[in-house]
Parts: structure tokens; C-alpha cells; sequence
């Protein structure tokens, strides 16, 4: 099952941060505070695109991913 079938309805393209963080299956606060950026329509006037969270949640590394890539790297600087 997909994210957007799991809501109880169709996932807009453009969403508040209420849909949008549903959609991604976390909290407004989380989302405003590691989710992707929103667009600003109007002052005060913002929302998520649909394609930029499909993205962002495409990015994000699979558990354990980022500790080894990190691993790698820091042993990579220390050893050439």
C-alpha cells in the first residue's frame, strides 16, 4: 500500500502542513523541522508540495544506512 492510499483522501499536489505531514506520516513540528522546505504563496500563506516530500522521503537513508556512510567517511579522512 502506498503513503497517499493509506489517507483518507487523494494527496493534492500542494498540501498544508497538517496533509502534508499525514502524508509523511509524521508530526507538523517534525516536518517543519526536518521535512523539506514549503513554498511561500503569499505571507503567511505557505504549503508542501507533494513531489518535494516524495522526494525528500525517497532521500532518506535506510536504517543503519547514514552510520555506515559515516563510518566510511571519517575512516576514509584518518587512513587516506
Amino acid at each position: 500500500m502506498t503513503r497517499a492510499a493509506a489517507l483518507p483522501f487523494s494527496a493534492p499536489a500542494m498540501m498544508t502542513g497538517e496533509a502534508a505531514a499525514a502524508y509523511a506520516g509524521m508530526s507538523v513540528n517534525s516536518l517543519r523541522s526536518y521535512g523539506p522546505k514549503p513554498v511561500q504563496i503569499a505571507p503567511g500563506f505557505v504549503r508542501w508540495r507533494r513531489s518535494d516530500l516524495d522526494a525528500w522521503i525517497a532521500s532518506l537513508p535506510q536504517q543503519g544506512e547514514g552510520a555506515e556512510e559515516e563510518e566510511r567517511r571519517a575512516a576514509e579522512e584518518a587512513f587516506g
